[in-house]
């Protein structure tokens, strides 16, 4: 990530993640993503298909705060799918149905991700998935259904059409994303590789979405 860094660290006697905020910049992202974990925290809020927090470390000496995290040995989503191209179709299910139970979490919390992306989900030692990274994420108030913000975030090629036109964020743009989530389950590879960005955003714009390719081994649940 562009404002933090991720270390393995000792905890307790446990193996456990460390995400490092250095710098007063950086500040602000620490705030954002430990107001959202602690809505996490607790056993009667706490998801298996979230990555929860541990603990919160703040140095105002060092100018650094840091999250103590569960340590996900499987690492994440993205690389995952690299390691293993022949990953079974059963497999594929089972983290598209457990990412979309996290997600439709999240939003029963009133949470926005806002991030997600196959490089923001991450897995245990069973490949559970558990979304992560919530630097970016939001808190809708009573009443409010979307989020319109100044200044754009998150990844191009996980943008739906509203947040590239007017940048408001809503469930529906989360759930935009889980979709390209789903497509690099199917293909093992980032929507919109290798296109740069005005360039994809005219494809969203037009109505054009990543394509399959020819593909014939894909199940018609994915289709």
């Amino acid at each position: 990530s562009d404002y933090c860094s991720i270390f393995e660290g000792q905890w307790q006697g446990k193996i456990v993640a460390v995400k490092l905020f250095q710098g007063p910049k950086h500040r602000k992202f620490f705030q954002e993503e430990m107001l959202v974990m602690a809505c996490l925290a607790g056993p009667s809020l706490s998801s298996p298909q979230l990555l929860s927090a541990l603990g919160f470390v703040l140095d105002d000496a060092l100018a650094a705060c840091a999250i103590v995290m569960d340590y996900m040995p499987s690492g994440d989503l993205y690389r995952f799918l690299q390691r293993y191209p022949n990953l079974s179709w059963n497999d594929k299910y089972f983290m598209a149905f457990e990412v979309t139970l996290g997600l439709r979490y999240l939003h029963t919390l009133c949470i926005l991700h806002r991030d997600l992306k196959g490089a923001n989900i991450f897995l245990d030692q069973q490949c559970q998935p558990k979304i992560a990274d919530f630097g970016l994420s939001v808190i809708l108030h009573d009443g409010e259904y979307e989020r319109h913000d100044e200044l754009l975030v998150g990844s191009f090629p996980y943008m739906s059409p509203e947040v590239l036109i007017d940048i408001i964020y809503s469930p529906k743009s989360d759930i935009y994303a889980l979709a390209m989530v789903f497509y690099e389950l199917l293909l093992h590879n980032e929507p919109f590789q290798g296109l740069k960005k005005d360039v994809i955003t005219q494809y969203v714009l037009s109505g054009k979405r990543p394509h399959l390719g020819e593909r014939g081994d894909i199940p018609s649940a994915f289709n």
